[in-house]
């Protein structure tokens, strides 16, 4: 099958779009960029201040906060423990889903050491999934 030459009047608007195109990749190439103009300094003094009064961290929480945030951080944490893989210990990103990314991972690595701080898990029961995390095994 051969192919058919171009007709003389695409020929004839060819040349010059590629003329055209040629000279407008390289018009500014044989200028000096003008300078940018100098970013303003960063303030040096506080731009929002706070009230003298206003209270500030750490907080003291009720008896009440401290229990519900126990139970909510109890109760993050028991999943990311205990909905890993069988074979990876990694954790998916939803209950229903067995997609794992770094995002999964990531929130149950940070997990483990708080686990440990508050007594929920061993070290040594925590060293395990952080290891085969990094190993991807």
């Amino acid at each position: 099958m051969q192919h058919a030459l171009p007709s003389p009047l695409f020929a004839a608007a060819l040349f010059p779009a590629a003329a055209l195109l040629f000279a407008a990749t390289f018009a500014g190439c044989g200028t000096q960029p003008t300078p940018r103009e100098a970013k303003p300094a960063l303030p040096t003094e506080p731009v929002i201040a706070r009230a003298a009064d206003a209270k500030v961290p750490p907080f003291l929480f009720t008896p009440t906060d401290d229990a519900l945030l126990d139970e909510v951080s109890r109760g993050c944490f028991n999943f990311l423990w205990n909905a890993g893989d069988p074979r990876t210990n990694m954790v998916p990103d939803r209950t229903g889903d067995t997609i794992i990314s770094v995002a999964g991972v990531g929130f149950q690595l940070s997990a483990l050491p708080i686990g440990v701080e508050r007594g929920w898990v061993d070290l040594r029961e925590s060293e395990e999934p952080a290891a085969c995390g990094f190993k991807g095994q």
